[in-house]
């Protein structure tokens, strides 16, 4: 899985940094950590799943849903300075993961974190533009948890064709 957006806290291949944003101004890491494992039951539960379905390839609505959950873990979590408006404070919560990036009880609070393929190793990059990625220690992994090794699908199938379409927006 390689998340880009900018809701997983990634622009393109690199962190979401914008300028003069501080996270830790606004979400100490105790309460980031709340904040990320009360989004991730919230993007795991039964409603959002199927807003997700709902929206299939509308990557407004996606982005809209993902927006929500965020700000609705948020809420969940804390009061939100008043001077802060609420598009602050998502920038403040998605450039956060660049300072948690190491942390390896954080990157095991969120899918986008956990299985976030781009980024094994924060100072070599797993992937990048261009770059052809060997099959061997891929994994796909599904939202129960199981996990199957891309190279075992491949090879199970060897003698039909196979098409593998992965991906995500957030």
């Amino acid at each position: 899985m390689n998340m880009l957006h900018r809701s997983s806290g990634k622009d393109g291949f690199e962190y979401y940094k914008p300028k003069n944003i501080n996270p830790f101004s606004i979400f100490p890491k105790p309460l980031l950590k709340l904040i990320y494992i009360k989004e991730q039951e919230l993007r795991r539960s039964d409603s959002i799943q199927q807003a997700y379905t709902d929206a299939d390839t509308d990557t407004n609505k996606i982005q809209q849903i993902n927006e929500d959950v965020q700000y609705a873990a948020i809420l969940s979590v804390m009061s939100p300075p008043t001077n802060i408006d609420k598009s602050t404070l998502l920038k403040h919560f998605r450039a956060a993961r660049s300072l948690v990036a190491e942390d390896p009880e954080f990157n095991q609070l969120t899918d986008y974190f956990k299985y976030d393929e781009a980024f094994r190793n924060i100072k070599t990059p797993f992937l990048s533009s261009g770059r052809i990625v060997p099959i061997e220690g891929i994994q796909l992994h599904s939202l129960d948890g199981s996990s199957l090794p891309l190279s075992q699908l491949i090879h199970k199938n060897m003698a039909k064709p196979l098409l593998l379409i992965a991906g995500s927006l957030s």
